[in-house]
């Protein structure tokens, strides 16, 4: 006799004729196995359509995550007649229904159906009215009774008209928004009222925790101030940017009493215990300080509900807060991440973010670079020492670790502990000998190459460690995996058992990737490469990382196929006016019409087209740069490559700050042609009285505080200060860049990648490294002109702007502004002139 739940209904009731048959007809083409589908409901709630997306055995059916989006209900069968939902049930339905999405169980038959969750009705959306929101940033707008200051900018009207429709409509916009528009108000407002109007949630994502914060603390407390109901903001950064306890305690319980760091983890447990809000930035810890890396959080080491601190856990807060908010502030990388985590750990609660329909990406410039990032895997000494650890260590002449707790516990075999334990100090020494021999594959004037490239004796001595290296890993998950098998029941919840399985998965992911890069030719997608990491002095690491050969596919299907609607924006993702060279690198291709096609696959490996409204426009900069910008290129420069440029650039750099009497932002592409000139100008300088700067003598915050705050200083750095530095006024009145910024041809994805397009018979040059070099060249002038009131000169020292063909492109690419070239004097007369006019 077939068991029933009580919520068991006629299937009658639930769904439509059609519906039934379609899903009957599904379960016997597989002879009664179990299959999986998702259904769409019509305003009475019955099913009307259904989409079989996975099919299974007589006893289990996979319940794949990715086809939530479009799903308002999940519906698999029992085809033992047993309508009774099993614990597996249970959690795929509690975490979909955090989307509101309903969960049913029918019998083969479909005659009947047990309701394991009931889905949202669905809701009718309340469009915005685009007039109406634009009409809030223009002249006589609500924003202009709150902001003293409020100047109305034409271009910021324009963009929030189409947010809001973009918004509301459904769709993809792609806007450059030139510096001074205001794009962050041009999409928050309307993005606020979309959320308040419809109880919807927006995720807004930038490049970094900078912006992040701006957007927090700044923008969205003026535009909430706009509404009349209240609102509710939350920003969500990377775990590891969170203080967990439980590492804290440990930390402190292991650390030497009166050493500086435990005297470091004094002063964090103090500001935890005093209500810290568990975000490093608040707590003001260096990013180079090692005591942090021994207290984040980090998913490898979470218990979740098993840990003794989960109801004080401040991931799990912030979390909670981001699931209360109508607006989600994140970054690129935990948006990828939250992705990923969806699409690969289907069934689980371990996401970061809540259900989203509408996004934001702020900074999208930066996308293809957070999922290169993001999208690669990595493997090293200290990231297999660090689990080593976990597993057995001597702290104050005491066995630490979870080996030793095992041993604690009854009933589990001693000698599979003992077993283990020597195995991992196998895998310690197999990775200290495959570091010695990856760094000594390295040539000295190599910073990264690709493993393909290893020829005769070092490919030779770099297999054979990897492959000893892959033994001890696979031997070691071998003997934990045991371990495992002989715990007792009653141990399950132990926190030593919930670390040994977590830390087993942790060496399983890399006993996976290590092997990959024996054969790296048997991937061709991927970019097997090396870099050495010199941070600790006393030895040099080894990375080895597995990289997409492209990321515009994977961001295609994991990211926008997954929203309803996407706003783009950034103020550097056009080239000469054009779009096509960023929508190619992410995914979003171009065609003739404003219509792009994005995917699923299903796991038999069909596709699942989705046409999606793609609308691009440009929104111009409001700042008058052709009265207070000046391009000026020095056309009498020797070539970058030419041997005299080092002593040219010297000179020049010298020259054109005595004409602007500091206040400079000097821009490099290496770090020795920085460290150089910064050697030989600084002292001219200081008799200047001349504050020189270095990156890498502070901080990047401490750095940019002491420059814009000391008007004459001179700030030379190198590519991470192309973009995301702001100096408004006279701090900052010449950008001088040394090089265009073309990427190292012999970094290992620059020249995989463009090896790639060449094979295909393209031009790698100008389909990538010009458009990148314009892209970041584009950044580099950003940095001048901050205020309506600035005034400014860039001035470039590489003559291949003039006398290059592709050098116009640079120039063409940039807002219409004062253009001066000539021989380096007449260039310095003309630079100290028009900043002097400014005066």
């Amino acid at each position: 006799m077939s068991k029933k739940h009580s919520a068991v209904v006629d299937a009658a009731t639930r769904f439509s004729p059609e519906a039934r048959d379609k899903l009957r007809e599904a379960i016997f083409s597989m002879e009664g196995r179990e299959v999986f589908a998702i259904g769409a409901l019509d305003a009475a709630g019955i099913v009307q359509t259904v989409e079989v997306v996975a099919r299974g055995t007589e006893g289990a059916v996979a319940a794949p995550f990715r086809y939530r989006a479009r799903a308002q209900v999940l519906i698999h069968n029992h085809p033992s007649g047993t309508l009774f939902p099993s614990e597996a049930d249970i959690a795929v339905a509690a975490e979909a229904g955090t989307e509101g999405i309903g969960s049913y169980i029918v019998d083969n038959d479909v005659s009947q159906v047990l309701v394991v969750a009931e889905p949202s009705r669905p809701k009718v959306l309340r469009p915005l009215s685009a007039d109406e929101i634009a009409g809030v940033l223009d002249t006589g707008g609500k924003l202009s009774r709150v902001m003293p200051d409020f100047e109305p900018r034409p271009s910021q009207v324009d963009m929030a008209h189409d947010v809001s429709e973009i918004i509301s409509d459904g769709g993809i916009l792609v806007a450059e928004a030139g510096t001074g528009v205001g794009k962050s108000f041009a999409y928050l407002i309307p993005a606020l009222a979309w959320a308040i109007g419809n109880d919807e949630r927006v995720v807004i994502s930038t490049a970094t925790i900078n912006l992040q914060q701006q957007i927090f603390k700044k923008d969205f407390p003026l535009v909430s101030a706009l509404f009349k109901k209240p609102a509710k903001a939350a920003v969500v950064k990377g775990r590891g940017n969170y203080l967990c306890k439980r590492r804290l305690y440990e930390a402190i319980e292991e650390d030497t009493l009166f050493s500086d760091s435990s005297i470091k983890l004094k002063q964090i447990l103090e500001w935890d215990n005093s209500g810290g809000s568990g975000d490093r930035a608040d707590l003001g810890i260096p990013d180079d300080d090692p005591i942090w890396s021994r207290v984040c959080s980090e998913s490898d080491f979470c218990l979740s509900v098993h840990c003794a601190y989960h109801d004080k856990c401040h991931v799990l807060r912030v979390r909670l807060e981001a699931a209360s908010a109508q607006i989600i502030i994140a970054n690129h990388h935990v948006l990828l991440a939250d992705l990923e985590a969806k699409r690969l750990r289907e069934g689980s609660m371990n996401t970061i973010l809540p259900s989203y329909q509408a996004l934001v990406l702020d900074e999208a410039h930066a996308m293809e670079s957070s999922a290169t990032s993001l999208f690669s895997e990595t493997f090293s000494k200290r990231s297999v020492q660090r689990l080593l650890a976990r597993l057995f260590r001597r702290k104050k002449r005491v066995q630490r670790g979870i080996l030793p707790a095992l041993a604690a516990l009854s009933d589990i075999p001693s000698a599979l502990i003992d077993a283990a334990r020597a195995q991992a100090e196998s895998a310690g020494a197999a990775v200290d000998a495959f570091n010695a021999v990856a760094v000594a594959s390295f040539s000295e004037k190599d910073s990264s190459l690709l493993v393909r490239n290893l020829e005769g004796l070092r490919r030779t001595a770099f297999h054979s460690a990897l492959q000893n290296l892959e033994r001890e890993i696979a031997r070691l998950v071998t003997r934990l995996g045991e371990i495992i098998e002989a715990t007792p029941p009653k141990f399950e919840d132990e926190e030593a058992v919930i670390d040994l399985k977590l830390t087993t998965r942790a060496l399983q992911e890399i006993a996976a990737l290590v092997p990959r890069f024996k054969t790296p030719e048997a991937e061709p997608t991927t970019i097997f490469w090396l870099q050495v990491d010199h941070t600790n002095p006393k030895e040099t690491i080894a990375i080895c990382t597995a990289t997409p050969l492209e990321v515009a596919p994977l961001l295609a299907e994991r990211l926008f196929s997954k929203v309803r609607s996407c706003i783009c924006t950034s103020a550097t993702l056009t080239i000469n006016g054009s779009f096509q060279w960023w929508r190619s690198r992410v995914g979003l291709l171009n065609r003739e019409s404003e219509a792009a096609h994005l995917s699923d696959t299903t796991p038999e490996g069909q596709s699942l087209p989705r046409t999606i409204r793609i609308v691009e426009k440009t929104y111009p900069s409001p700042f008058p740069y052709a009265r207070h910008a000046m391009l000026a290129i020095d056309t009498g420069a020797p070539s970058p490559d030419a041997p005299q440029f080092p002593s040219y650039l010297h000179e020049a750099v010298a020259k054109l700050l005595q004409a602007s009497k500091g206040r400079a932002l000097v821009l490099f592409t290496s770090h020795k042609a920085l460290c150089d000139t910064y050697d030989a100008v600084a002292p001219l300088l200081e008799k200047e009285g001349i504050l020189a700067l270095r990156q890498g003598q502070k901080d990047r915050y401490s750095l940019l505080h002491t420059f814009v705050h000391d008007i004459s200083s001179v700030l030379f750095a190198t590519e991470s200060f192309w973009e995301g530095v702001d100096a408004p006024g006279e701090t900052l009145s010449l950008v001088v860049i040394t090089k265009l910024p073309f990427r190292v041809p012999t970094d290992p994805i620059q020249s995989s990648r463009a090896a790639a397009i060449d094979a295909r018979g393209g031009n790698s040059f100008v389909e990538m490294s010009i458009p990148e070099a314009v892209i970041l060249f584009k950044q580099g002038f950003g940095r001048l002109i901050r205020h309506s009131n600035d005034r400014g000169v860039v001035a470039v020292l590489d003559v291949r702007i003039a006398k290059k063909t592709y050098g116009s492109l640079f120039v063409s690419s940039l807002p219409t502004c004062r253009l001066e070239t000539g021989p380096l004097d007449q260039l310095c007369a003309s630079v100290a002139e028009f900043l002097d006019d400014g005066r």
